[in-house]
């Protein structure tokens, strides 16, 4: 199995290949591109498919500066759940109408969860470029949530 890391900054996309190997993962190949008005993000995929097979996990990380967050308690333990009444719980906190917003919430010690959300056109629009492409990616991330 080979997988496709496609990292997004304001203005640069990363893409990095690795391969898994037993129970390592193997660096392949990367490359860095710039986006600007020139060279849309869109416009990138082409050439970065081609270098690709067909048994390929895609993950996409987006830029952390299209995130919100917020530390919030809840008294449900299950990350399902809380998906679902985040929207509820923050209606009225964003600046932006809920039904405009994608969320998710990360568990934290006590109790609290970590409530990430971002606007759905801006992400699917990331996501919509990819998947024209047929690099749908099966996993949305951001960068930050991975740094140690």
């Amino acid at each position: 199995m080979n997988y496709l890391i496609v990292q997004l900054s304001v203005n640069e996309a990363l893409f990095a290949r690795f391969r898994k190997k037993g129970r390592e993962l193997v660096f392949v190949e990367a490359s860095r591109d710039s986006i600007d008005t020139e060279h849309p993000f869109a416009s990138l995929l082409t050439e970065i498919k081609k270098k690709g097979i067909s048994e390929e996990k895609v993950v996409l990380a987006i830029p952390p500066s299209r995130l919100f967050m917020r530390e919030v308690e809840f008294q449900l333990t299950d990350r399902r759940k809380v998906r679902e009444v985040l929207p509820l719980e923050m209606k009225g906190e964003t600046a932006v109408d809920t039904d405009e917003l994608v969320f998710d919430a990360l568990p934290l010690a006590g109790g609290r969860f970590l409530a990430i959300w971002g606007k759905r056109e801006e992400i699917a629009k990331e996501i919509g470029a990819m998947t024209g492409e047929g690099m749908e990616p099966e996993i949305v991330t951001a960068s930050l949530f991975h740094w140690h």
